[in-house]
């Protein structure tokens, strides 16, 4: 789905899915059922987290990479501490699934809206000009879109002839 739609969209998809579930999780009343969607969360889950690092990595400065990336398992960690805090507030889990399928998929959501398809997603299906926009909203008015186009440009075409590249 991400090679056809690109990051951006597939995880425009996937958001309000996942946020069903949590809603859906909410109001469950069996066993069976509560089992059922935090396994479809799983899934839903990984196709939303595959798109994001691809989406950080793609539209991230080289120099700041790594550490963009990493953030995940920060943000991951944070949402682990603020769930337990909820919940040790003595609210019922009902409300804690509320207040985490809220929070984790409707900000998300909602700036995606903001945000232009990655400059390599659109170099690839071959929207130049959208791709030399992206770069310029990623990295600013100073930073030198050409370079920064042209680096893209060759390492698709190092890609498509079976050269790994790193940068």
């Amino acid at each position: 789905m991400m090679v056809w739609l690109g990051q951006r969209k597939t995880m425009l998809v996937a958001l309000p899915l996942v946020m069903i579930t949590w809603v859906a999780l909410a109001f469950a009343s069996s066993v069976g059922v509560l089992l059922t969607l935090r396994f479809m969360q799983g899934v839903l889950v990984g196709v939303v987290i595959g798109p994001a690092v691809s989406y950080i990595v793609e539209v991230s400065h080289h120099s700041i990479r790594g550490s963009m990336t990493g953030i995940i398992d920060i943000v991951r960690q944070v949402g682990y501490v603020l769930v337990f805090s909820v919940g040790s507030c003595g609210m019922s889990w009902r409300y804690t699934a509320l207040i985490c399928g809220l929070t984790t998929t409707v900000l998300p959501f909602l700036a995606l809206f903001f945000y232009p398809d990655s400059p390599r997603w659109l170099v690839i299906h071959n929207k130049i000009d959208e791709a030399y926009k992206a770069i310029r909203f990623f990295h600013g008015d100073q930073y030198d879109v050409y370079l920064q186009f042209d680096t893209i440009y060759c390492n698709i075409s190092k890609n498509n002839h079976g050269q790994n590249t790193t940068s």
